[in-house]
């Protein structure tokens, strides 16, 4: 779509210019030179301007960039209603879970936080719904299509039908035998009819599939009705008809442009000066006069331009040089010098221009705007809380990964959310909360995909395995703006290319001295010989503060710590911390890392035990889970309990799942 918009318009500017190159030739040559060749140069340009692809040779093309930077968009804002069960509570989901898949996301599964610490406290969340200004750009142009095709659909159905109904089949012989008398002189074996209508108020050739000559009257002498006939002949002979459709058909679909108007116009003006040219062709200036008269008595009959018809319309100027065009008895040059040169140049930027990479207008990461006060690169201050979070999750079932590196950053995607890491001033700049929008599965039917383009500025995070009954929305990254938009989007003309998986030659290759296996699935090439890696260095934390990016440049290797700034926190509480130290109340019971199995005792039972005298404060309950809340190391750590029955080995089981 975006290509398709770039294209679109430098076709537009491109043939703008050829229109205006060729307006200016003709106007200082058109006493020396007859109209034809600028017919040609029409026609070129109004079958290019109907294909509007990139046809140009890729390695030879000069660029032209297209902006994106700072991108505005075209925003709908809607209010849907959130429950504060679907945005921060997911644990109400673990009920209706395999208890297997729990033990095996326990840090995945129970995570219930929002984007905004603002957010998890409103009960209605303002989401921001828009198409790219490409997606409205492409809307905006194909509805003035259908517009301004619907519009000249409407005229000329109105005109055709007004013609059937007002014209009669001509009765008089000798009018029939001047039609027939002109058809074997220009040798046309087809059918042309011929009627006289109170529709029209000048001779004119009308109808695209069956062109039949339509006249006001009946009142032309013998002379003057040949005359009209060979002129709207040789509109037949040349097909002018199928021509005039195309220049409307190019007119329509460049709607927005006045340049193509402009061509449209001038392109009619030019099929009548043609025609002229050829029905006083080697003739003297006696027939000139007479033509001239009859052009004349017609031209103050008219009224209007009819849609896809032939006939004597323009105003004063035109109906001027029409007539010094047939009165200069000297031979126009034919100007195919003109044609040709101006053709070479459409193809050659045609085939050699094409549009480029985009041109980001805004600040690269590790680079300021002057005109803010603030880094635009800088963590919002917002956002600093859920970094936090972030930086103490626990490894999930999966481990993160890189879906994007540049030399200016690094982003990696995880159960948790998505982290964006300046390469250039080495810290921290975004962060996005995958889990509050319900997108945090990273396997099985709620898997989710994350996608970034090409040049790394916007992110796609959507649903794998589309499911109609219980829709889930796209949404749209953008990381300067740290926006976060429901999108009809689904994905990007360009994506990156430089990913590649750990069983890659040349990444088995680079990390050949080096225990690669402790590497996370893939790896980013930057440069010639500079790769980045993603990496677990787990030496002081057993969280996401260990994760590291690893720099391989020319046999030299860097490592740097996406989480450092977060490095003087405690860590998060586990569940079987809390087990251990938190839940000291709980009598009986063998004691696991993230639950405590009883013998004997019914589910009620169990979850009783649980409630007697423990220290944690009551929430809610939610699909049968309860969620408690306490205060420990700082932290505001929720719990969630339920109790269920181990059918395997017949013990009932207090499962605690821990959100930070």
């Amino acid at each position: 779509m975006e290509l398709f918009i770039n294209n679109l318009i430098l076709l537009s500017v491109t043939s703008s210019i050829f229109i205006v190159l060729t307006h200016l030739v003709y106007s200082l040559s058109k006493d020396r030179y007859t109209a034809k060749w600028k017919y040609y140069i029409w026609l070129i340009l109004a079958i290019r301007l109907l294909i509007p692809l990139d046809i140009s040779i890729k390695s030879l093309s000069l660029n032209v960039p297209t902006f994106q930077g700072s991108i505005s968009k075209d925003e709908v804002s809607i209010n849907e209603n959130l429950s504060n069960e679907s945005l921060n509570h997911p644990l109400g989901n673990l009920t209706s879970m395999p208890d297997s898949n729990l033990k095996n996301t326990s840090n995945q599964t129970f995570e219930n936080t929002t984007h905004k610490e603002e957010i998890s406290k409103t009960e209605k969340t303002k989401v921001v719904k828009t198409l790219t200004p490409h997606q409205i750009a492409f809307i905006i142009w194909l509805s003035g299509i259908l517009a301004f095709m619907g519009i000249d659909i409407i005229k000329y159905c109105i005109f055709k039908r007004k013609l059937t109904r007002w014209s009669l089949s001509i009765k008089n012989g000798q009018y029939n035998e001047v039609l027939s008398d002109s058809l074997n002189k220009m040798k046309i074996n087809n059918t042309v009819n011929l009627y006289v209508s109170k529709a029209v108020y000048t001779p004119m050739l009308a109808g695209i599939i069956k062109p039949s000559i339509y006249i006001p009257h009946e009142n032309y002498s013998l002379e003057e009705l040949e005359i009209i006939i060979k002129h709207e002949l040789i509109h037949y002979k040349r097909h002018d008809l199928l021509y005039k459709l195309l220049l409307m058909l190019v007119k329509d679909v460049h709607w927005f442009n006045p340049f193509v108007h402009f061509m449209a116009v001038e392109a009619n003006k030019d099929l009548e000066l043609i025609c002229d040219e050829e029905v006083v062709k080697n003739k003297d200036f006696e027939y000139r006069e007479r033509y001239s008269k009859l052009l004349l008595d017609s031209a103050s009959a008219a009224k209007s331009q009819v849609h896809l018809a032939t006939g004597i319309f323009g105003g004063v100027k035109t109906i001027k040089r029409r007539f010094v065009n047939i009165l200069n008895v000297r031979q126009y040059k034919k100007g195919y010098k003109f044609t040709a040169g101006i053709a070479l140049l459409l193809i050659i930027s045609n085939l050699f221009v094409s549009c480029g990479e985009k041109v980001g207008i805004s600040p690269q990461p590790g680079e300021t705007n002057n005109t803010v006060t603030r880094d635009l690169w800088d963590l919002p201050e917002e956002d600093e809380d859920l970094a936090q979070r972030m930086a103490l999750r626990s490894y999930g079932a999966d481990m993160p990964v890189l879906v994007y590196a540049s030399d200016k950053i690094a982003i990696v995607s995880a159960y948790w959310g998505i982290a964006v890491y300046d390469l250039v001033k080495e810290r921290l700049s975004r962060v996005v909360d995958l889990i509050s929008i319900n997108m945090s599965h990273t396997q099985g039917d709620f898997c989710r995909i994350v996608s970034v383009n090409k040049e790394g500025t916007h992110i796609i995070i959507k649903r794998m395995f589309k499911d109609p009954k219980n829709p889930v929305p796209t949404y749209l990254y953008d990381i300067e703006k740290d926006k976060l938009e429901i999108t009809q989007q689904e994905e990007f003309e360009e994506y990156s290319d430089n990913i590649y998986s750990d069983d890659n030659k040349e990444v088995q290759n680079l990390l050949k001295d080096t225990v690669w296996g402790s590497f996370n699935y893939n790896f980013a090439k930057i440069g010639p010989d500079k790769w980045i890696g993603l990496k677990y260095d787990i030496s002081e934390w057993y969280d996401m503060r260990s994760l590291y990016l690893y720099v391989f440049d020319n046999g030299n290797v860097s490592k740097k710590q996406i989480f450092s700034k977060y490095n003087d926190l405690p860590p998060w509480p586990t569940e079987a911390e809390i087990i251990e130290k938190h839940l000291s109340h709980i009598k009986g019971g063998k004691r696991y890392e993230d639950h405590i199995a009883f013998e004997g005792l019914t589910e009620e039972e169990v979850m009783k035990n649980f409630r007697k005298g423990n220290e944690w404060t009551y929430i809610e309950t939610d699909d049968g889970m309860e969620k408690y809340k306490k205060k420990i190391s700082n932290y505001d750590v929720i719990i969630g309990v339920n109790a269920y029955t181990d059918t395997d080995t017949n013990e009932t089981i207090l499962r605690i799942r821990v959100n930070n």
